[in-house]
């Protein structure tokens, strides 16, 4: 089965860096949630049977919130990338952490990056600012960790992320997938 997540990632990435890609073998059923917050924000998706392509030309609109639910809701493994995204689109965002209570942990590494969030327990306003800077920051979990990278992809300077273990255990090689996309990344060991 397609991964969703690993999917969702790449089209943020695409999104925060105003691309544009196709992925195929993804079920647009099951990233149903991922595509319409994408939709509702300003992102061009298409959709067909076994592939979805998304194309961003300009700053995306923030989301008024977003919130993680149980499958088929918006899922928590999507809420760290979408943070990142909503950091750089125009407009403030309100957005709920539902699932887990401490879904936070890449909070204050996007503030290192000059991100406008203020956290409340599991609730955190996101002001969007019209740009990121590049920064040392800690990948504290999986998921965590790849919105700390694409954030990196849109930041002005370069950017180290720093514990990337638990992101090289979960994506099956994220570097190589996105320089493939243009991206500029690489492991140091």
């Amino acid at each position: 089965m397609p991964d969703r997540i690993v999917a969702g990632t790449y089209l943020a990435a695409a999104a925060i860096t105003r691309g544009s890609i196709r992925l195929t073998n993804v079920n647009c059923d099951h990233m149903r949630p991922i595509l319409s917050k994408l939709h509702e924000m300003g992102a061009k998706i298409k959709e067909e049977e076994n592939a979805v392509s998304i194309t961003v030309d300009r700053r995306l609109e923030s989301s008024k919130t977003l919130t993680t639910e149980p499958h088929p809701g918006f899922p928590t493994d999507m809420q760290s990338q979408f943070m990142s995204l909503l950091a750089v689109s125009k407009g403030d965002c309100e957005l709920n952490e539902m699932i887990f209570e401490s879904r936070n942990l890449h909070v204050e590494e996007l503030q290192k990056m000059g991100a406008n969030i203020e956290s409340a327990g599991n609730k955190f306003m996101i002001k969007g600012v019209d740009t990121l800077q590049g920064a040392r920051v800690f990948a504290r979990d999986l998921r965590g960790g790849a919105a700390l990278i694409i954030a990196g992809l849109a930041a002005n300077g370069g950017t180290i992320v720093e514990d990337c273990g638990h992101v090289r255990r979960g994506y099956e090689d994220i570097a190589r997938d996105l320089n493939a996309l243009g991206a500029n990344i690489r492991y140091f060991d």
